[in-house]
């Protein structure tokens, strides 16, 4: 499997973790929806025997999975891919059958707006209001493209075009602000003004290691990126790692156990294994 395959198949979780999420008025009163607290989910889910037609739930789970609101209901189709902070807006894809469609579900309101994209691979909102999106367009590093758009779709700005050189990795990340992302730029992790596309600050990298992905950031010290290793004893592997603002990237994935084609993700855990 490839990593841009890994990645797409990545998108059917639909998990976020939730601050104040709100039902719609067609499904409860607003205010009606519980207090959420990290670890609260929405997701897509098709009811069992549902006819041919129907279309599935966003359904807001609490972390036991003991308390669930639906929030309004998506295409049967529609993968979700990212939730607003509040929990109001939630982003959804539909790849099936021509170009890709992206849909932004107010919940709140119960309106949505649709939108197609040529050969997209990412999209995700651009700040934790969900104000608007980043999209990553392009099959290869060379005409990769990278914009910011209304949750309508209308184009923004552009962040990045081969002009800039070349973007070895389909994702990005944003900070919660939406004032900056990070993108690997020319084979470098590279943290991007989200006003200008201009390159801020280049992000320490490891030999060795090359198509780095920016997935998430880690606390408030950086990031985790998957790379694929290209030399050395792990060479055609994938590997994830941590990557600072300020000094050198180290690896947060093991190599006990068998390795197979690697590790596609990390997530920072507060604590160790309980004894």
């Amino acid at each position: 499997m490839t990593r841009t395959t890994a990645r797409r198949a990545a998108l059917v979780v639909a998990t976020a973790a939730l601050v104040a999420p709100v039902a719609t008025s067609a499904q409860a009163a607003v205010g009606a929806a519980p207090t959420a607290s990290p670890g609260w989910s929405v997701s897509a889910h098709l009811p069992t025997g549902s006819p041919s037609w129907r279309g599935q739930d966003l359904v807001l789970s609490s972390p036991g999975g003991t308390s669930k609101t639906v929030l309004g209901r998506v295409g049967r189709g529609e993968r979700v891919v990212d939730v607003s902070a509040d929990g109001r807006r939630v982003l959804t894809v539909d790849r099936r059958g021509g170009d890709p469609r992206v849909v932004a579900h107010d919940t709140a309101a119960g309106t949505r707006s649709t939108f197609a994209v040529s050969k997209l691979e990412q999209v995700r909102y651009l700040d934790a209001a969900g104000s608007k999106v980043v999209v990553v367009r392009g099959w290869e590093e060379t005409d990769r493209v990278v914009e910011v758009r209304s949750p309508g779709g209308t184009l923004v700005r552009t962040l990045h075009t081969p002009r800039r050189g070349t973007l070895d990795a389909p994702s990005v990340i944003s900070t919660p602000d939406g004032s900056k992302v990070v993108l690997n730029r020319s084979g470098r992790l590279r943290s991007v003004d989200a006003r200008t596309g201009a390159t801020i600050s280049t992000l320490s990298g490891r030999t060795g290691y090359s198509a780095c992905a920016p997935t998430r950031w880690w606390g408030t010290s950086g990031l985790v990126a998957t790379c694929s290793v290209t030399s050395g004893s792990l060479r055609g592997t994938e590997q994830v790692l941590r990557v600072p603002f300020v000094g050198t990237s180290s690896r947060v994935t093991t190599t006990a156990g068998g390795m197979g084609i690697g590790w596609m993700d990390a997530w920072a855990h507060p604590k160790g294994p309980s004894r």
